[in-house]
């Protein structure tokens, strides 16, 4: 059975399960009222981290970058998004109100470029335009203090305008990554030596050798440098992968090698991510943990009436996406995912409640989106309750990510096991039960 199509049939699974649960509820939801959206994206189409040697003919200026069709990707993306929740739904003003959007994107120039384009999308214009009285000091107001001459006809070009074409300028907010624990793993060795330790193990290798070995093949026939030494090289294993995905959606595909070999990379991919994010509870729980409370936090705040915030966006990477819909998989036994999550797919949850009815907790609902099939539909006390658990790892994370002194991160193969297995019982012992909204 190929990748697709054991995507598709499970897919298929979950929207029949989450159909019938949807039916269940929609006297409420009929006339339900979004109230609150967070859209979680992965960035856009980019270069490839890295070029093998084998294929040095194949360029780009830079590596690691947003392209062109990643910006479209996204500008796209923000274009359906302001359809949906301004156009249509009204939860946004149709001009950027700094009290109604909050951005938040990791510390990478492709995550903060595709927020942009996102941006650009949901707002293409909307600042305000200048007052005739401002437009009667041109060089009074208009220009920056410096002593330099600006040509009048320059300023004019821009006539009423106070950016060119009316963009808005929207604030996009970040941290640097070592202490980024929303959005990716930030600095946790306990995460960082569960990903070394596992690809020396012989499941990284089975990959290799058995479920993809034909895929493998495919590349080996065409390029006889590669071979499974290369292979079994995690670094080269998942560069290469990379490599090729990322010149396909390029149209840079190496001519001696099918495009039907893309879908099963990703898999490839995908199935190491599953791994390593499913793999040791601990370390997943506590990859998830500030995401998930990030994430009740703004609708605890919204159901409560406190925060004027109605739209989050953030972006990240498919590291960002992916241990969330490791958790949803937990929560809905027929929710799965058999490729990693393509560039620009989405997470987005919706907070919705019954026109008149929005300070009733219980009439409360939350419906997730993968890439726009719902994938989860419940009470949001029920969302609060699993959700929360997906990242509760019973001690602070800065806890939980901490090495005992002995060791010190390293990217050599360490003795994980009585690490992870000591972690996991102080995770056990300090289990307590947090009341709803305790935070």
């Amino acid at each position: 059975v190929s990748t697709q199509s054991t995507w598709d049939s499970e897919l298929q699974m979950s929207k029949t399960f989450l159909g019938v649960s949807f039916l269940v509820c929609v006297f409420v939801l009929s006339a339900a009222k979004v109230r609150l959206v967070i859209d979680t994206i992965r960035h856009g189409a980019r270069t490839p981290l890295w070029i093998p040697s084998f294929f040095s003919n194949i360029s780009w200026p830079t590596l690691g970058e947003l392209t062109a069709i990643g910006e479209r990707q996204h500008c796209l993306l923000g274009r359906l998004r302001r359809m949906q929740y301004i156009e249509n739904n009204h939860l946004l003003p149709r001009s950027y109100d700094p009290n109604s959007i909050y951005v938040r994107s990791t510390d990478t120039r492709r995550t903060l470029m595709s927020a942009q384009s996102y941006l650009l999308g949901l707002y293409p214009t909307g600042l305000p335009q200048l007052n005739e009285n401002q437009m009667r000091h041109v060089y009074d107001l208009l220009t920056p203090p410096i002593n330099l001459d600006i040509s009048k006809d320059i300023i004019m070009e821009l006539k009423a305008d106070a950016m060119p074409f009316s963009l808005p300028i929207i604030p996009i907010h970040s941290v640097n990554e070592s202490v980024d624990t929303v959005l990716i793993t930030g600095n946790c060795p306990i995460i960082q030596q569960k990903i070394i330790s596992w690809f020396k193990e012989e499941e990284y290798k089975n990959l290799v050798k058995e479920k993809y070995k034909a895929t493998f093949q495919e590349i080996t026939t065409s390029y006889p440098e590669i071979n499974e030494e290369y292979l079994l090289d995690r670094r080269n294993a998942y560069n290469l992968a990379d490599f090729l995905i990322c010149a396909n959606r390029d149209g840079k595909r190496p001519y001696k090698l099918r495009e039907q070999i893309i879908p099963q990379l990703r898999g490839f991919v995908a199935d190491i991510q599953k791994h390593l994010f499913n793999n040791t509870e601990l370390a997943n729980k506590a990859q998830l943990s500030d995401y998930t409370k990030e994430v009740l936090r703004y609708m605890n705040a919204t159901i409560k009436e406190s925060t004027k915030v109605k739209y989050i966006l953030f972006s990240g990477h498919d590291v960002t996406i992916v241990p969330i819909l490791m958790a949803f998989m937990r929560m809905n036994n027929s929710i799965a995912f058999d490729k990693v999550p393509d560039f620009s797919s989405n997470v987005l949850f919706e907070l919705n409640a019954p026109e008149g009815e929005e300070s009733k907790l219980e009439l409360n609902y939350v419906t997730v989106y993968y890439n726009g099939d719902v994938i989860y539909n419940q009470t949001y006390t029920q969302f609060h309750t699993a959700f929360y658990a997906q990242g509760d790892i019973g001690m602070p994370r800065e806890q939980a990510c901490k090495l005992p002194a002995n060791l010190r991160p390293t990217n050599s193969l360490l003795n994980i096991v009585g690490i992870i297995e000591d972690f996991q019982k102080q995770w056990e012992d300090a289990q307590v039960s947090l009341t709803l909204h305790s935070y």
